[in-house]
């Protein structure tokens, strides 16, 4: 029996079922096996099977089988060649039949294999109308090329009854619409191309539209050599005659309910990518769902299978992905545990953790440890360090470029943090005074040379700010292992880069170091579509040179081609230059996807809980349905506008397990996630939440790097394989509203009347220990980290930290107020005239505004941990007003951190730093029996001693080093001062009160209000 035997993922899909079902219909999945495992063994597989009695005419060439209990094997033959289609019981086969009706495989165009269907008037065979939830008219769901060549030359009248055909109408409105249609052969044609549209099978439609445009030739008049030569596509798959390695598969995946058995799936042009050997380091860029990190894993495989005994490394930047890719090659492996053993799956962030390890020994708990025990709150610490919170003062040099770009209305604290990165990902530290002159690529903000300088010196700072704390973030760690590139010797024979894009040049020359030049050394692969990091990346200042190496896979073989269609708009729709400046842009086209799927929904609601709410109640009906299919579903709800820590808290709040590398993917059916950690998983239904207006593009995202955003978008809608769901509340976004995509409610979709209470997300707190934020009680300097000061010129800034300085100040004898404790007093005195100069009208209007957007309470904070004390900032508001010449107590700014004056060992500062305790006044107001976890009561009484001690020195010193001028003493007091040679607290404080009342030109009036003052400051007189 000389013929090709093909099968389908339906049918595959179909027989597992089956066989994991047990008892009976188990029986009959056996003699499918059976038969599938002699095909090349004997002259005729089918043999042992008998045809069913009565023909099949619902289906042209369609050829059943009867099995054990009544089953049935549905294969569909033509010239030379079998296709394997269904299996199942008599019920499930008939229903399978019935609505395939008129199921034609053939050739599209003469390169690919496709399949549509096809009524025939002879017969009686008329295809099955099941419309969608789509609306609109229905031909428009016809690409525009393939209607002007059906309908182009066609008169008006025709096309117009043909163009009033909407989603969701009835076979006989559809007849009734093509009566004028004379040509008997497309008005068949037109009835199946309008019934496959109103059923949402697009790409089978226009097959059927090629089909009677003779670009569709059916699989009874292709020859065997013209069926070898078509691409298989993502839905079948040939049968290989006597292969141990596919028998292996086909009976694992048998035997398993694995998600990866098709992820490790190879087609042709992915094969060659896997089996193909390279003179030295090669690179493949791929669209998204290109299947690059399937051929990295396979590729890894076949290489430690070649070199025998020797290490392969598989490395990327997602601790998520390569979580995930480790159990991908668990499962690839089987039970081949010296295979498996060579082959290393890796985050470089772990591989920098382990040189560190090795080149400083002494080091290691910084490495290791305290940095995992704490990297999920070095945004907490970045932010500590950057609005000089600590009485670490390191930071100031970075203010005016601080206010330079919040006056254009960006996230300075987030850019300078990019900036960061970018920096050490260009410049070892050796060579980062190239930094004030090196072109910046990737990064659209100009920056002066004169601020360059003070970058550098901010990310000095930075870096001794987390030495000083314990912990370390991912770039430090790589700065860190540039200082030993010297000792690095290769350890791998051959290394594997997934998600290129994201390497920086420094990084990619730790990994040039790690393995020695050779054939097939380095293999790197990626999408510059999906750069989203702000990084600098040279091939050529690593080192690596892929020239005559280089290839691109174009085919997409995840997504269908409606979900695609989404990305694709976004995508394209924000290009920019610096798109190109990253690598080679490739991406996907949706014309070039195998596969098509439901429209993408774009749903509304009444909050982001709601979002949220429904989001989970949908995923939870989407599980009900597969586990009724006797399948599995996969499903994940990214949440824009927030960051990767901020979901990780709401994550733990609600019980779900988010995308960070702490959860594996087969651990669980759902997940949370930003959006940047989608990158390089895949999930069948993807639902992104907060689509809403400010919040794609980002507001305080500089409008020349908007593109990464995109890229970031683009990712994760790209994620979905079956269903693509996006969501908003409010305003819908303006990427979104640009594609005009229809809006319906998610009361449309799940039932809203009884969804649980979950909250929402919670923004990291703008500083500590404040659960609710109130500007008003914010000094000028703190007012001008928040968000609402974006938008502010410069001058404004300057003058707001210059006279809302936390203490306030009058005028002598008229008491006129110059300065101001906080924003709310200023806004209270510009109200009824006071200070009108000071901001200016149009500067007025605006923070009053702002202050007005704060009240609505549109950015709820993370809970403040339970450890610190809260400082109720409501509270704090009304001490105020009762003292008004008294700072505000809602945040201390100046607040020493002093732990590193107590004498504290290495395990103590660790102990500490691991409960989140930064500062003496952090450890005098901790909980004792949070304390008693780690250290003994004798430690923890003797710690807290020395801590009220060095908060007591460190809080006169304070006091003692204030200039007088800047307390509220009347220029007349001042005067006097400074003919007794007092310049601050600390000379006042070696005044006795004798002395004071000594002075003829003070009176008694004028000793008190010293008095009073020097006690508000903490500072006592001699003889007191």
């Amino acid at each position: 029996m000389n013929v090709e035997i093909y099968e389908t993922k339906e049918f595959v899909k179909a027989l597992r079922a089956m066989k994991l079902i047990g008892g009976r219909k188990s029986k009959a999945a056996d003699q499918v096996f059976v038969m599938r495992s002699s095909i090349g063994v004997i002259d005729n597989p089918f043999k042992s099977l008998r045809k069913t009695k009565h023909g099949e005419s619902r289906i042209a060439g369609c050829v059943k089988y009867d099995l054990h209990e009544f089953c049935r094997l549905i294969t569909i033959a033509g010239n030379g060649c079998i296709f394997l289609v269904f299996v199942g019981d008599h019920e499930d086969s008939e229903a399978w039949l019935e609505s395939h009706r008129g199921l034609t495989i053939g050739a599209v165009d003469g390169k690919s294999l496709g399949k549509t269907k096809i009524s025939d008037v002879e017969s009686g065979v008329t295809i099955n109308s099941d419309p969608d939830n789509w609306s609109g008219v229905l031909i428009d769901r016809l690409s525009e090329k393939l209607f002007e060549r059906l309908l182009g030359d066609r008169p008006f009248r025709e096309v117009q009854a043909i163009r009033r055909i909407k989603a969701g109408s009835s076979d006989i409105v559809i007849r009734a619409c093509l009566v004028q249609i004379g040509d008997e052969s497309l008005q068949t044609a037109l009835y199946d191309i309008l019934v496959l549209l109103n059923n949402g099978h697009i790409e089978e439609a226009e097959n059927r539209t090629l089909h009677h445009l003779g670009d569709f030739k059916p699989l009874a008049e292709l020859s065997a050599e013209e069926l070898l030569e078509l691409d298989m596509g993502d839905g079948t798959r040939k049968v290989e005659l006597g292969s141990k390695e596919y028998s292996a598969w086909v009976s694992r995946f048998m035997e398993t309910k694995h998600p990866f058995d098709w992820f490790l799936f190879m087609h042709p042009e992915q094969e060659r990518h896997v089996a193909a050997d390279y003179s030295g380091p090669a690179k493949l860029s791929g669209v998204t769902g290109s299947g690059k990190t399937s051929i990295a894993v396979k590729r890894a495989i076949r290489l430690a299978s070649e070199y025998s005994g020797e290490k392969i490394l598989v490395v990327s930047l997602n601790r998520a992905l390569c979580e995930f890719i480790s159990e991908i090659v668990d499962h690839a492996c089987g039970s081949d545990q010296a295979l498996r053993s060579r082959i290393e799956v890796a985050s470089l962030f772990s591989i920098c953790q382990a040189l560190l390890q090795e080149f400083e020994p002494e080091n290691a708990k910084l490495y290791s440890d305290v940095t995992w025990g704490l990297e999920e709150h070095k945004d907490e610490v970045y932010r500590e360090f950057y609005r000089c919170l600590s009485n670490v003062k390191d930071a100031e040099v970075l203010r005016p470029m601080h206010r330079l770009l919040t006056s254009q209305s960006i996230d300075a604290e987030k850019y300078i943090a990019e900036e960061f990165d970018w920096i050490r990902s260009a410049l070892a530290r050796d060579r980062r005074s190239d930094y004030t002159t090196i072109s910046r690529h990737g990064r659209g903000y100009k920056i002066l040379e004169q601020h360059r300088a003070s970058v550098l010196e901010g990310l000095a700072g930075w870096e001794r700010k987390m030495s000083a704390v314990g912990v370390i973030d991912y770039m430090g760690l790589v700065t860190a292992v540039t200082q030993h590139m010297d000792k690095i010797t290769p350890r791998y024979r051959c290394i594997l880069v997934d998600e290129v894009q994201d390497f920086g040049s420094v990084e990619l020359s730790i990994l040039r170091k790690l393995v020695k030049p050779d054939r097939n050394d380095l293999f790197v692969c990626g999408d510059a579509a999906q750069s989203i990091l702000p990084k600098h990346q040279s091939f050529d200042a690593a080192g690596i040179d892929v020239k005559g190496r280089s290839s691109r896979i174009f085919r997409n073989y995840r997504n269908s081609r409606e979900i695609l269609k989404v990305a694709h708009q976004v995508l394209t729709l924000n290009l920019s230059e610096l798109h190109f400046e990253v690598g080679e842009l490739e991406i996907s086209d949706p014309e070039l996807s195998y596969r098509s799927s439901a429209e993408p929904l774009l749903l509304e609601a009444g909050s982001l809980e709601i979002e949220m709410a429904a989001a989970l109640k949908l995923l939870d009906a989407s599980d009900e349905i597969a586990e009724r299919r006797g399948t599995t579903h996969s499903g994940c709800i990214a949440i824009v506008g927030y960051s990767g820590f901020e979901v990780q808290q709401y994550g733990k709040d609600i019980g779900i397990p988010v995308l960070d590398g702490a959860s594996k993917f087969l651990h669980g059916t759902r997940f949370l996630s930003d959006l940047e950690q989608t990158k390089g998983y895949e999930f069948d239904t993807m639902v992104i939440v907060n689509c809403a207006q400010g919040q794609l593009p980002p507001q305080g995202a500089p409008e020349q790097e908007v593109f990464r955003n995109a890229s970031e978008f683009y990712v994760a809608m790209t994620r979905a394989k079956n269903q693509l769901i996006l969501s908003f509340s409010g305003n819908v976004c303006t990427w979104l509203k640009a594609l005009n995509m229809p809006i319906s409610l998610w009361s449309d979709v799940v039932d809203v009347n009884d969804l649980p209470k979950i909250g929402m997300p919670g923004f990291l707190q703008e500083f500590p220990d404040t659960e609710s934020l109130d500007l008003r009680q914010l000094t000028g300097t703190e007012f001008i980290f928040t968000p609402y000061a974006r938008g502010l010129d410069v001058d404004v800034q300057e003058r707001l930290e210059e006279f809302v300085d936390g203490r306030g100040l009058l005028q002598a004898r008229t008491q006129r107020r110059l300065k101001w404790r906080n924003i709310g007093s200023l806004i209270d005195d510009l109200e009824s005239g006071i200070g009108a100069s000071v901001l200016g009208t149009v500067a007025h209007d605006v923070v009053k505004t702002r202050l007005a957007e704060a009240s609505l309470g549109v950015r709820p904070s993370i809970k403040p941990r339970p450890l610190r004390k809260k400082t109720s900032v409501t509270k704090g508001a009304v001490t105020t007003d009762a003292l008004p010449d008294r700072k505000p107590s809602t945040y201390d700014s100046t607040r020493p951190n002093g732990l590193e004056k107590l004498g504290l060992t290495a395990r103590e500062l660790m102990t500490l730093h691991e409960l989140h305790i930064r500062s003496v006044g952090d450890l005098i107001e901790a909980d004792e029996k949070i304390l008693a976890k780690h250290l003994t009561m004798t430690a923890i009484n003797a710690l807290k001693e020395k801590a009220r001690k060095e908060e007591s020195r460190a809080a006169s010193d304070i006091s003692a080093s204030i200039s007088l001028d800047k307390a509220d003493f009347s220029e007349r007091i001042i005067r006097i001062f400074n003919k007794m040679g007092l310049r601050s607290f600390g000379d006042l404080a070696q005044l006795s009160q004798r002395e004071l009342w000594a002075q003829s030109e003070l009176g008694k009036v004028d000793v008190q209000r010293i008095q009073r003052i020097c006690r508000d400051h903490n500072v006592t007189l001699r003889d007191n």
